[in-house]
Formats: structure tokens, C-alpha cells, sequence
């Protein structure tokens, strides 16, 4: 399997789908207060993320991070049965909220034209399609037409 570690590009805040609150940049999450992924799914060029956590009484912040690479197995050619994949990390950072509500299933959008456009530049093998593997889930990154 080839690890492959594109040229990063950075998009301005008018590049970003209706919708998403960040982008996935390519980052290293430094400190993650507890979370859990209650489901990801991808809309467009969003990666959707619910979210349960304990607070309610400070904002939260929520980030997400890739580690810039893809994992592939031909970087030559696009595999319809095993399309390239890239991991990205959830960074939580409760802000020192010590209250206990049990928040459920809040909704975080991050854009992921970043990592689109990343891997299009550096590879031009036809590929339609990405896996995001997120937090030990797997989710299908469709291009859009």
C-alpha cells in the first residue's frame, strides 16, 4: 500500500459549501476533550459529523484535522473496489466547561474540498470517489458532478 502526501492547498472562506462551519486542513490534533461520534456522513463536499458530549454551560470548539496523506494501493490507478482513503481526526476542546448535561447529537460541518481538490492535483487517475476514515468509521466521499 502507497502512502502518498499531496501538495497542501489552502481555500479561502468564500471557497467554503453552504453549510460547512471549517475545512478539513491538514493539522495534528494537539488535545481532544471527550466526545462521542454518534454518526458521519457526507453531503455535498460536507463531512457531517453528530457529536454527543457532557457540558452546556460554555461553547465548545470543534476542529477537524487530516493527516495529508492517502492510503492506496496503485496511486497509478483508481480501484472501484478499493478507492483510496484518508484518515481525519475530531479535536474537541470543551473550554473548560465543567457542567453535566448530556448533550446528544449535535451537528458539525466541515468542508472537505481541501482534500478533493488535493488529491486531484497530484493524481490523475480518474478517481470518482474517496473513503474518510473517521474516529474508526468509515463514510464514502462521492466527488460531486
Amino acid at each position: 500500500m502507497f502512502r502518498f502526501a499531496p501538495l497542501l492547498l489552502v481555500l479561502g472562506c468564500s471557497d467554503i459549501p453552504d453549510g460547512a462551519d471549517e475545512a478539513v486542513v491538514a493539522c495534528t490534533v494537539s488535545h481532544s476533550d471527550p466526545f462521542t461520534l454518534a454518526n458521519a456522513r457526507v453531503e455535498a463536499n460536507r463531512l457531517e459529523l453528530d457529536v454527543s458530549y457532557t457540558g452546556g454551560c460554555r461553547a465548545q470548539d470543534w476542529y477537524t484535522c487530516w493527516d495529508g496523506l492517502f492510503e492506496e494501493n496503485d496511486p497509478e490507478s483508481f480501484s472501484e473496489a478499493n478507492p483510496p482513503r484518508f484518515n481525519v481526526f475530531i479535536g474537541h476542546d470543551d473550554n473548560g466547561d465543567n457542567c453535566d448535561t448530556d448533550i446528544e447529537a449535535e451537528t458539525y460541518r466541515f468542508n472537505l474540498l481541501t482534500v478533493k481538490e488535493a488529491y486531484e492535483s497530484t493524481h490523475d487517475n480518474g478517481a470518482n470517489r474517496l473513503v474518510i476514515v473517521v474516529e474508526g468509521t468509515t463514510v464514502q466521499y462521492p466527488f460531486p458532478e
